[in-house]
């Protein structure tokens, strides 16, 4: 708590400064320095925000290794902005290259990796892990190589910069985000229970089609496009071409499959799932074929890629429909003035195994006199879903709801 109020005064006061520079701005005949203040203290805002989303990750459990390699990359970017900022005239070209690198390929990584980074239920719920890592380290390992591609070729280059890091970057990322996708299949028994024989199947066949997709795009650009003159060198093979699509939507119809399976999609709403994946391994084919005809006789079916593009547009509204369904079943919320408080629970004695209605307090187990020490504290707030956890309030923020606490003499 004491870090968070410190990022929250840090904003309000950075916030401050950045509108006290932008009116001055308005008034003074010199405006540099005024402009670089509050270019300063919006990077110092955006800064914050991140480390606070991140921290509430970490809330009760400490610092997790891959929080603690975020919050370095953040205070490099920091560092890099404020030199940018105040430095700009005295910084090489090629400092000024790397730095547009580190941000564009970084921040391109954040966005695979943002959602396992800000996870919440991490502690009460590891079913997700496989998933969470994949997409993780794979965001991270596709940054660090297009980094060093990116240092690589403009620095050979000198003033010329070249996207080929860039496309690497792409291929990367998009890898790891479909295949943490697939992984979802390979979940561990959880809230959301454990995935059958049939899903883990699926799931591994989606992991190595898109594998092999990333590893065919890659040899596809490294073989059309010269890395370092960006010149186009050569057609690839078409065989290639078609089977890194095909791979890619393989890969994809699965991940999409495996994610929306998460959605509490009920009823006529269950069909989401199934138009979004026919969908995607449809348009996939189609893509999959103009592509090859169009390498192997250089010919356009529009007429088929209208249909493609049509199917995309469906292929996207299903995934938003699926995702404001998936973001209203997140919380299960309860009716009602009140929210009961909860009084006991019907469990087995972890020693002898006998049923026993344990309530708040300590009662002892029939079968063995085990002592038994029960209570409760609500972290979420079941009315309304507000994260509780590592406050020390005893009404909910934002519905008022009374929230259940641990008894004094309970324990």
């Amino acid at each position: 708590m004491v870090t968070r109020g410190l990022l929250l005064k840090v904003m309000l006061s950075a916030l401050a400064l950045a509108a006290a520079c932008g009116v001055a701005a308005l008034f003074l005949a010199d405006t540099a320095e005024a402009g670089r203040l509050a270019g300063s203290a919006i990077v110092i805002v955006v800064a914050c925000a991140a480390l606070l989303k991140v921290g509430e990750a970490d809330a009760g459990r400490g610092a997790s290794p891959l929080h603690v390699v975020f919050t370095s990359y953040l205070g490099l970017s920091v560092l890099l902005a404020m030199l940018l900022i105040w430095a700009s005239n005295s910084l090489s070209p090629r400092f000024e290259r790397f730095a547009m690198g580190w941000y564009g390929m970084g921040i391109a990584s954040l966005a695979v990796a943002w959602v396992p980074l800000t996870r919440r239920t991490r502690r009460m719920d590891d079913s997700m892990r496989i998933a969470e890592r994949i997409a993780l380290w794979g965001a991270a390992v596709t940054f660090v190589i297009g980094l060093v591609l990116d240092v690589a070729i403009n620095g050979a280059m000198g003033g010329n910069r070249q996207l080929f890091p860039y496309v690497v970057v792409l291929i990367g990322d998009a890898s790891a985000l479909v295949a943490g996708c697939c992984a979802v299949a390979l979940r561990s028994q959880g809230r959301g229970g454990a995935a059958s024989a049939s899903e883990r199947v699926l799931g591994t066949v989606g992991l190595v089609a898109t594998g092999l997709s990333a590893l065919g795009w890659i040899a596809v650009a490294m073989l059309a496009i010269d890395p370092f003159t960006m010149n186009i060198q050569g057609v690839p093979p078409a065989w290639l071409v078609s089977g890194a699509t095909g791979c890619f939507t393989v890969g994809l119809s699965i991940a999409l499959w495996c994610l929306l399976g998460l959605a509490p999609l009920t009823g006529t709403a269950a069909y989401l799932r199934h138009t979004a994946t026919i969908c995607t391994a449809v348009m996939g084919a189609l893509i999959t074929g103009l592509i090859n005809e169009a390498v192997t006789t250089g010919r356009d079916d529009s007429m088929l890629w209208r249909v493609a593009y049509a199917l995309l547009i469906l292929d996207v509204c299903t995934l938003l429909a699926a995702g404001v369904l998936l973001r209203m079943g997140r919380v299960r919320r309860m009716s009602g003035a009140d929210v009961p408080a909860v009084t006991g629970a019907s469990m087995k004695c972890p020693r002898c195994h006998h049923a026993h209605p344990a309530t708040i307090g300590e009662s002892v187990c029939k079968g063995c006199s085990l002592v038994i020490r029960l209570d409760f504290r609500d972290d979420l707030c079941p009315g309304c879903g507000y994260d509780m956890r590592g406050t020390p309030a005893t009404t909910c923020a934002e519905c008022g709801r009374a929230r259940q606490m641990p008894h004094a003499t309970a324990c």
